[in-house]
């Protein structure tokens, strides 16, 4: 039976509450080729808010996103009214852990000369914090989520400990 093929997350943590990780998952042995593909969108002025940004970039920058080669998104955020943001942290690194346990972490270092996937887990965190029923008024070449073949968005139970 073959191994599956290794899988890199580069992660990024959103510091304001609600607090958030979100994750992109790439295929280890098409990293550079993810990179070479993504590197346009570090050149982009990234929207602050998916909502209030021109439907024009959003296209634009969906249209960017979707040759890259990934293999999954994940996000998750905590809006528990009494967590800090290190306890925050900590429960959302546990999760992603519970549920990505075979993906490899990029180091930090390494992340920093990847600065066209950076771009796109940053796009894709700033994609979770659309409004639900944003669903109604986004078009698909402006969702960003629709550039991933799969993807989870959640968030951590009230009573996680």
């Amino acid at each position: 039976m073959a191994r599956p093929a290794r899988t890199v997350c580069l992660l990024d943590w959103h510091a304001d509450t609600p607090y958030g990780l979100t994750a992109v998952a790439v295929p280890a042995d098409e990293l550079s080729e993810a990179e070479e593909v993504a590197a346009p969108l570090a050149g982009e002025a990234l929207p602050v808010a998916w909502v209030d940004a021109d439907p024009a970039l959003l296209r634009r920058l969906v249209a960017m996103c979707r040759p890259i080669p990934t293999t999954g998104f994940w996000h998750v955020y905590d809006d528990r009214p009494v967590t800090d943001e290190a306890r925050a942290r900590r429960d959302c690194l546990r999760v992603f852990a519970d549920e990505w346990p075979d993906a490899e972490r990029l180091p930090v270092d390494q992340a920093d000369h990847l600065p066209g996937l950076t771009a796109l887990v940053r796009l894709a965190a700033l994609g979770c914090r659309v409004p639900p029923e944003a669903e109604e008024w986004l078009d698909e070449d402006e969702d960003i989520h629709d550039t991933f073949d799969t993807f989870t968005v959640g968030v951590l139970p009230a009573d996680w400990h």
